[in-house]
C-alpha cells in the first residue's frame, strides 16, 4: 500500500485526483462495480479508460500505466517525461503513429502543468509562504505551499483586527496554524518579525523531528515569495471589499425601488415541488448579505394537503415557518415568493392571520409568452416582480445586480425542493413487500434480489431456493413465502 501527502486542504486532493483522471486512462468505477461490470463503459467508449474490468488491458501495460501515475504523485514529472518521450520515439519508430501522438499528447500535459506550478527558487524544499494586508479592522493572510519547487495550493483567511494591530493578529495567526495536524515545511517565510519565533522554532522541529527554520527574509529570492504573498492577500482583500461594497449597494436599492420597509440583508425564499400533488414538499432558503447561509434552510413535507393545490400547500409552508418564527424571535427582512399574484395573495393572507409585521414579502415570477407567441422563436423572458399594494408588477433591468439578489435565491429554493421531491420519490420506488417482513433487512434483500433477479422470481421460489441465498435461513425462507403469497 502506497500513501502520498499530506496535501494542503481538500481542494488540493481534489484538483490532483482532476489532473490524474484527465490524464491518464485508469479505471474510475469503484470496486464494487468492477466487480460486476460485463462490458466497458462510456469513459472506455471516449478513450478515458483501458477497461481493466473486462480485461481489454493485459496486467503488465496497466500496471506500468500505474507506475506513471506513481511518478507524478511523487513530483517526479521531469522523469516521466524522459520514460513517455522513450515509448513515443519508439512507437514512432514501429508505424504506430496513433499511439506515439498519445504519449506526445500525454507529454505536453504533464509540461504545461509543471510549468504553471514552478516558482523561481534557490532550494527545491518545501516552503510555507505567508503574506497579509489590512485596512479599517480586517486582515486578510495569504498563504503559499510550496513543495519540491512547486506551487501545489494557495489558502486565503480573513480576520478582525479591532483592539488589536496588525502584526500582532498575524503573528497570532500564526501560532494557531500548525497546531492542528497538518504537514509542517522545511521552511516558513513570514513577513513580520516575531518575538515568539525560536519559541515557534523550536515546538514545530520537535513535532517535525529535525530542525525548521522560520525566517523573516528582506531580500533575495525568499523576500521576492513574500512580495507575491503579500499582493495576492492585498488582491483578495480588495475584491472581497468591492464585493461587500456592491452588495450592500445592490440591497439598499432593492429596498427603494420595490418600495420595501427595510434593507433586505436577510432573505427567505420559498417553493412547492409536486407532482398533481403526491410527494408535496415545500423548501425555504435563506441569504444574508447576499450569500447563502445552508444551516438556515429549512424543508417542509406538506401534511394537510391531498391533492394538487399549490396555494394550500404554501399557506401550510408558511403558517408552520412563521408560527415557529414567533417562538424563536427569528425573522427575516424579506420574503420571497416564488410565484405571482395568487401566491403572493397566501403569503399576505398568512403573515395577516399571525400578525406578522415586521417582515416585506415579495413574489418572483417568469414572465410567459402569449398564446399566439408560443409557437414563434425562444425569447429572454422577463423576471416580474409583484409586491404589495400594487396592482402591476415592477420589471428590473434583466442584468442588473438587484434582480440577480433575487433569481439567486429564487433559484435556490427551487433546486432544494426539487432535491427535497426527488428523494422523496426515490425512497418511495425502492420500497418492497420485502420490507415489511420481520426479519429481513437491506442485506437480506439486496441478496435476494442480487440472485433471483426480481420480486416475481422471488415469489415463485421454493423453500429451498430461498434458503441457497447468502445470509437467508430456513425460517426467514418461510417468512417470505407466506408473506409474499398471502
Amino acid at each position: 500500500m502506497l500513501y502520498f501527502g499530506p496535501y494542503s486542504s481538500s481542494r488540493a486532493v481534489r484538483e490532483t485526483l482532476r489532473y490524474v483522471n484527465s490524464l491518464f486512462p485508469i479505471r474510475k468505477c469503484s470496486h464494487n462495480v468492477f466487480k460486476s461490470r460485463v462490458r466497458p463503459c462510456l469513459y472506455h467508449q471516449i478513450g478515458k479508460c483501458l477497461a481493466p474490468c473486462c480485461d481489454m488491458v493485459d496486467e503488465a501495460a496497466y500496471k506500468e500505466l500505474i507506475n506513471e501515475i506513481i511518478l507524478v504523485l511523487k513530483g517526479k514529472n521531469a522523469e516521466l517525461s524522459k520514460v513517455l518521450k522513450k515509448k513515443m520515439t519508439d512507437a514512432s519508430a514501429a508505424l504506430k503513429y496513433e499511439k506515439a501522438a498519445k504519449f506526445r499528447d500525454r507529454i505536453y500535459a504533464i509540461e504545461k502543468t509543471v510549468e504553471s506550478q514552478k516558482i523561481s527558487t534557490l532550494k527545491f524544499v518545501d516552503r510555507d509562504v505567508f503574506g497579509y494586508f489590512g485596512k479599517g479592522n480586517s486582515i486578510q493572510i495569504q498563504a503559499m505551499f510550496i513543495r519540491n519547487g512547486n506551487l501545489e495550493d494557495v489558502a486565503s483567511y480573513r480576520f478582525s483586527t479591532i483592539n488589536d494591530t496588525l502584526s500582532n493578529v498575524f503573528c497570532s495567526f500564526l501560532k494557531q496554524f500548525y497546531i492542528r495536524t497538518r504537514f509542517i515545511p522545511d521552511e516558513i517565510l513570514m513577513p513580520v518579525e516575531s518575538e515568539d519565533k525560536e519559541v515557534l522554532e523550536e515546538l514545530l522541529s520537535e513535532k517535525k523531528g529535525h530542525k525548521i527554520r522560520v525566517i523573516c527574509p528582506k531580500r533575495g529570492e525568499k523576500h521576492k515569495l513574500l512580495e507575491m504573498a503579500t499582493k495576492n492577500a492585498e488582491n483578495a482583500f480588495k475584491i472581497r471589499e468591492d464585493s461587500s461594497d456592491g452588495i450592500e449597494s445592490a440591497l439598499a436599492s432593492l429596498k427603494k425601488k420595490l418600495g420595501l420597509a427595510n434593507i433586505p440583508k436577510r432573505m427567505e425564499c420559498f417553493d412547492i415541488s409536486n407532482i398533481g400533488g403526491k410527494q408535496a414538499v415545500g423548501s425555504m432558503t435563506a441569504f444574508e448579505n447576499g450569500v447563502p447561509v445552508k444551516s438556515k434552510y429549512k424543508r417542509y413535507k406538506i401534511r394537510s394537503v391531498s391533492q394538487s393545490d399549490d396555494y394550500a400547500m404554501m399557506y401550510e409552508v408558511l403558517t408552520r415557518r412563521y408560527t415557529r418564527a414567533f417562538k424563536e424571535d427569528d425573522f427575516p427582512d424579506l420574503t420571497v415568493i416564488d410565484g405571482g399574484k395568487g401566491q403572493l395573495g397566501i403569503a399576505r393572507r398568512v403573515f395577516d392571520e399571525l400578525g406578522v409585521d415586521r417582515v416585506d414579502v415579495i413574489a418572483l415570477a417568469k414572465g410567459r409568452k402569449k398564446a399566439a407567441e408560443r409557437d414563434g422563436p425562444d425569447q429572454k423572458l422577463d423576471e416580474r416582480i409583484f409586491v404589495c399594494d400594487n396592482e402591476g408588477s415592477i420589471v428590473l433591468d434583466q442584468d442588473s445586480c438587484e434582480l440577480k439578489l433575487l433569481v439567486n435565491i429564487r433559484d435556490e429554493a427551487h433546486r432544494f425542493a426539487i432535491a427535497y421531491h426527488k428523494k422523496l420519490r426515490k425512497e418511495q420506488y425502492y420500497k418492497s413487500p420485502l420490507d415489511k417482513i420481520v426479519g429481513i433487512g437491506q442485506v437480506k434483500k439486496k441478496n435476494l434480489f442480487k440472485y433471483f433477479g426480481d420480486l416475481r422470481n422471488i415469489r415463485e421460489a421454493s423453500l429451498d431456493d430461498l434458503a441457497k441465498v447468502k445470509s437467508i435461513t430456513a425460517k426467514d425462507a418461510k417468512n417470505i413465502q407466506s408473506s409474499l403469497k398471502n
